[in-house]
């Protein structure tokens, strides 16, 4: 009876041994199709590329601006169009003196042009950044032709320079010259109210100017007023974003274009809460 008993509680082990094994066998299968779904999904939603819109400007997500206004009351040179040519063509480019871009992968790029006091500024030219193709990243390589990348590139710089070029030709001469008005009109358009400005955002403004004032606010043909009695006049609130000059000498009036004059502007700048990050001559 004794060895029966034994023989009898080894049976029950071997057996509890038996149905542990199933159990865990039945588990590895579940397992495993979990570790699968995790990278399927993982890759998809690591592969997922950037949806852009017909602007190629990211849909998900805020963007910085860089607005340029050209000021062409007067008519400009040939040597000041291919400056101006020179910089929009390389506006996306660094090196030398230049460490950052002005206009960083995926920000937008607004182009307009001053006109008479009193009318709205054209806008000519609203499109984002979309990047060359050797700064596409690892999943735009994956999920994007190079063709494609190309292409998009091409279209980016061709119509940029072709809109400029086109309002270029068409050029009259303004009798007036509204820059504070028109760059106050652009920034309430195209940046957030000033207090929604953080540092880190990528907001600029470049101003293609003579940079002589001529309106209503104040004239620089004359005696040039305080700019703080300007801005009273106008104020402008740039919330700490960048500012440029680019200004167009003058072959009429050059000898008011002096050191006192950019510095009334920087002047005007700093009131307006606007940082003035580069001053070039054409």
């Amino acid at each position: 009876m004794a060895r029966e008993r034994k023989k009898t509680g080894r049976a029950r082990d071997r057996l509890g041994r038996l149905q542990t094994s199933d159990s865990g066998a039945s588990i590895w299968p579940w397992l495993l199709g979990g570790v699968v779904f995790s990278c399927l999904f993982g890759s998809v939603f690591w592969f997922s590329p950037t949806q852009l819109d017909d602007r190629f400007c990211p849909v998900d997500r805020k963007t910085g601006v860089t607005a340029l206004l050209i000021d062409a009351s007067d008519k400009l040179s040939n040597d000041q169009k291919a400056g101006l040519r020179a910089e929009l063509k390389n506006i996306a480019n660094v090196g030398g003196s230049r460490p950052n871009a002005l206009l960083k992968k995926g920000d937008r790029l607004v182009v307009y042009f001053l006109n008479e006091d009193g009318e709205t500024p054209s806008k000519i030219f609203d499109m984002c950044n979309p990047g060359k193709i050797e700064t596409r990243t690892a999943v735009e390589k994956a999920t994007e032709g190079e063709l494609f990348a190309k292409k998009r590139w091409y279209q980016f710089g061709v119509k940029i320079m072709s809109e400029v070029d086109k309002r270029i030709a068409k050029i009259t001469p303004n009798l007036t010259s509204p820059i504070i008005e028109t760059t106050k009109v652009i920034v309430s358009t195209e940046f957030p109210p000033a207090d929604l400005i953080e540092d880190r955002d990528n907001y600029r403004i470049i101003i293609a100017s003579d940079f002589l004032q001529n309106s209503p606010v104040g004239s620089h043909y004359r005696n040039i007023p305080d700019p703080r009695i300007v801005w009273k006049r106008k104020p402008i609130d740039f919330g700490g974003a960048g500012v440029f000059m680019w200004r167009l000498n003058s072959s009429s009036h050059l000898n008011l274009q002096s050191a006192s004059h950019t510095k009334w502007w920087r002047e005007f700048f700093a009131v307006s809460k606007g940082r003035l990050q580069g001053v070039k001559q054409f």
